[in-house]
């Protein structure tokens, strides 16, 4: 993972970073892992995946905080997205 991406501060549910000003650069959608044919098993993968691909495609938009407004995954476990919101976080010297 990138600075930039491990840089990125994850909210959860209402929860929204404490800024002076946020400025909402567009929501983002991370996959992680990807669906297996049945003669080729593939990997599991998790929600903390998922959330490292979120953060990597939030720090390509140059955000500083992403809020996660959804995320899921297949049955077999092979397949798991987050959907997310993300921002900019501006805070104003005192």
């Amino acid at each position: 993972m990138t600075p930039e991406a491990s840089a990125v501060r994850v909210h959860f549910g209402d929860a929204e970073p404490e800024c002076d000003e946020t400025l909402e650069l567009g929501n983002i959608l991370a996959v992680a892992g990807k669906p297996s044919a049945p003669y080729k098993p593939s990997p599991q993968v998790d929600f903390e995946l998922a959330l490292q691909w979120l953060k990597y495609e939030a720090a390509k938009k140059g955000a500083t905080d992403v809020v996660l407004i959804e995320h899921r995954g297949n049955p077999e476990g092979t397949v798991h997205t987050a959907l997310g919101k993300a921002l900019f976080c501006r805070i104003n010297p005192r």
